[in-house]
This record gives structure tokens, sequence and C-alpha cells, in this order.
């Protein structure tokens, strides 16, 4: 018979239940024909649910809503039923499962509690919350909220004490399961808000405008302002305070500098830490090209090249002097850069590329206040004429027929469909062609009794490689 399943789960519904599980490690050599799902209400097994099919996914249905259920699953093959697995976790049938991330701030005889909504509701609409304080392992008088808002106030408690809360969720059939508690805080404490989020950073001329997320919680009181700290290469600069708005312009800047901005929220009980800190960005540079396209050259005299056109960025307050164009290979081939002048000379080509590998550009804008960030890298195959065939050798199959072998070059990123063979007399027979594919190629008409040395050449939709070198002589 099968081994156990393993890793039994189940999310409560109304009525019902989902139970997911594993499949066992081992089948005892028949294959697994279906699951038998054991109910147990209370700790009583009820009657087993029996599924005929392979999937480890089930819903049980006939259940007693607000019963506590665990659940146990058995695999069947040709011989029999298998053990069965371990219990899952206890559920509560058609109330909700409990919320996640259980926080709280506090407060002057009061705490403010946030949450997360649980990842299942019994498939019955929340209507509101229940909040339970606890003074240690001492269990207050809950609270309840007729609001789906993920945070409430809590009122009525001690200044100075220590708390915890617990949230469950309230559908119409009743409280669902409690969370974990927070972490314990004590009643009274002033607290500072949380760190701002997010922030994004716009370069100006001698200037940047950032723009934030408010923190998640304000703490204890409404936010009143915001800090700005300029770093440059990890030094502190000169603070800049402003008011609540979360879109603020730091002016007098230094044009050329990489800067990286963290941001302080303020309140009348302290402030924040530091925000993250920004991507480092230089002031007064130009903003990043766009629409950047990269397509192979397709002439079969430009092997090895890629043609780059983008839109020009924002000048950020001074005239673009220049793009840096950089290819970069991604599978071991030639990288290249090339630096433009001028704003207007497009579109770019990018030469000395190695062919068959594929390059991602990017491109970067230069002003007289710096080098601007890369726009985002875009990527293209380089397609290229083949390289020539090696190791060609010749044989005689006939009088006035030679044989020519070759070894292939490389396609350069376009299939090969033909390849040249030309045998040349070294005596005054007459030099023929003949194209084919692959090796060996057949070359017919040549003069009988003379000697001949043969060549190969290789074609793509991108042109001819270079031709061989030439075989050792043959006698035709």
């Amino acid at each position: 018979v099968p081994g156990a399943p393993t890793s039994v789960k189940a999310v409560p519904g109304n009525a019902q239940a989902t139970v997911t599980w594993f499949a066992p490690t081992t089948n005892g050599g028949s294959p697994v024909t279906g699951y038998v799902v054991t109910p147990n209400l209370n700790g009583i097994a009820q009657a087993p649910r029996v599924f005929s099919v392979t999937a480890t996914s089930q819903t049980i249905t006939g259940l007693t809503n607000l019963g506590w259920y665990t659940f146990k699953v058995a695999a069947m093959n040709a011989v029999g039923t298998g053990p069965g697995s371990a219990a899952s976790t206890v559920i509560r049938v058609g109330l909700s499962l409990a919320p996640t991330n259980v926080w709280a701030i506090s407060n002057i005889d009061s705490a403010r509690v946030y949450w997360n909504t649980p990842t299942s509701s019994a498939d019955s609409a929340i209507t509101g919350y229940l909040i339970t304080p606890y003074q240690g392992a001492i269990k207050l008088p809950y609270q309840k909220f007729a609001s789906t808002r993920l945070q409430q106030t809590v009122l009525g408690l001690t200044t100075g004490l220590q708390y915890t809360f617990t949230v469950a969720a309230v559908t119409a059939n009743g409280v669902g399961l409690a969370s974990i508690p927070n972490t314990p805080i004590t009643i009274g404490n002033p607290t500072a808000p949380t760190p701002p989020r997010t922030p994004q950073v716009v370069p100006g001329n001698g200037q940047v405008t950032i723009t934030w997320a408010a923190p998640l919680s304000n703490g204890s009181a409404n936010v009143t302002g915001y800090v700005v700290t300029p770093f440059i290469g990890g030094f502190a600069q000169t603070i800049r305070a402003f008011n609540a708005n979360t879109t603020q312009t730091v002016n007098e800047l230094t044009n050329g500098l990489a800067y990286t901005f963290r941001i302080s929220a303020s309140s009348a009980d302290g402030t924040s830490a530091y925000s993250v800190a920004t991507s480092p960005i230089i002031v007064g540079a130009p903003r990043a090209p766009s629409n950047v396209k990269v397509t192979p050259v397709s002439t079969a005299l430009a092997t090895g090249s890629l043609t780059v056109t983008f839109t020009a960025p924002v000048d950020n307050g001074a005239t673009i002097t220049g793009y840096t164009v950089a290819c970069v290979s991604l599978n071991l081939g030639v990288s290249g850069s090339v630096f433009l002048a001028g704003a207007t000379a497009l579109p770019v080509t990018v030469t000395g590329l190695t062919t068959a590998k594929t390059y991602n550009c990017t491109v970067k804008a230069t002003n007289d206040r710096g080098t601007g960030p890369s726009s985002a890298a875009v990527g293209a195959v380089i397609v290229g004429a083949p390289t020539a065939p090696t190791a060609v050798s010749a044989f005689q199959v006939a009088t006035g027929s030679i044989n020519v072998m070759f070894t292939p070059g490389s396609n350069s990123g376009s299939v090969i469909t033909y390849y040249g063979a030309t045998c040349s007399s070294t005596n005054g027979g007459v030099t023929v062609s003949t194209l084919g594919i692959p090796s060996p190629i057949t070359v017919t008409g040549l003069t009988p009794a003379k000697t001949y040395r043969c060549t190969v050449y290789a074609h793509n939709a991108r042109g001819n490689s270079i031709v061989s070198a030439p075989s050792p002589a043959i006698s035709a």
C-alpha cells in the first residue's frame, strides 16, 4: 500500500473546508489511484470521504459550522489503503482564519492596533473585528468594531502598564480565530512615526524633486513635517526641513555630484528613523534616454554591427553634448561602446561585435554637469555573414569529378543556405564552381589528368564568408 501523505492543511469555508496535502513519497510499487479524507470533529472521527482521483486538494462538504475540525488523509492504490497522515492544524468551520501581522502604537490611555486581513473568511464577508487586550497572561474584556478597517483605537488602557493584543474577524457565522499577539507595548510612552516609504528622485538644475509615501503609522501624534538629508558618498550634508507635503524640491545642490537622499517624518512625539536611501543620482545631469531600439545591421559588409536608436531625454537645464551607447555581451562576445558627440546624430552604429552572440545595449546622455543614468537595456542577437569553412580536402570520385570535403564555420546567427566549392587547375585545366550543401560537394566537368586545388565559401542571408584555404592538390 502507499505511504502516508504529508503536510495536510485545511482552510475553513461555510459548512465545508478545503483540504490540501502532498502525495506520499512512496506508492508501494503500485500507482496511487485516490485518497481518503477523514474529518475529526472535536477529536471524534467522522465518516471518511473517498476520492477516486489523484488530485491533492479536495473540498469536504456537509460539515458543522462552529465545529472544531482536524483532517487526516490516506492514499489508495490497487493493493489497498495506506496509513493516515498526521492531522492538520485545527480549524473552526464557518469562521474566518486569524488576521496576521498584528502590531500596535502606544497613546495616552489607549493604543492604535494594526493588522492584515485573514487569508480566508470561510466564504463569508467580514463585517468587523474583535480586539482583545492582555496584561501579561490576563485576558481583558474585548472591544468589538463594526468596521472592516485594518486599524482601530483600543480605549480604556492604563498608562504605564504593558499590553498585547489579539485580533479576530467577525462574519455572519461568528467570531473567527484569534491572531498571534503583537510585541508588547507600554501605554503612555509617546511614539515617533514610522519611516517614510519609497522615495523617488527626479534631478534638476542644481536641485532635485523628491516624492515619497507617508509613514505606515504616525505614531502617537500626527506627522507635522519631514526632514530630507542629502548624502554625498555616504557623508550627510545639510538637512532640509519641510512641511507635511510628501513632494518637495531640494535646492542649492551642486551640479555634477552624485547624491542619495533619506527622509525622516516628524511629529510632536519625535522624529522617525531614516527611510531607505534613494538610488544615487547626478544633479543637473540629463535623465535617461527612452524608447531604445536595437537592430542588427543587415548588410553583408557590416558583420558584427548593431544600430541603436533612442529618444533624447530631458536635459535638466543644460544642453546635451553627447551620448554613450554601450552594448555588452550576455554570452561572452566582445563588448562595444561608442561616444557620440552632439545631441542630434542618430542613429548610432556599434561595430566590432561578435556574430551569433546576444548583446544588451544601453544609452546615457551627457551635458556639462555630468553623465546621466543609463536607459533600460534592450537586447539583440548579432547576425553576420558566416565564417570560412576549414579543413578542406578533396578526392577523385570519377574521371573529371572531385568530391570536396570541409568543416563548416560559424553561421554567425543566420542559417547557412548553401556552400560554394571552386576547384582551380594548377596546370591548365578548366576552373569549375559548384553550389551545394552539406559536405561533401561534388565538382564535375574538370579536365581529366589535370591537377586541382579546391576552396569553399559559405552563404547566409547576410552574405558570403571569406574563401577557405585551398585543399591539397588532387588529380582529376
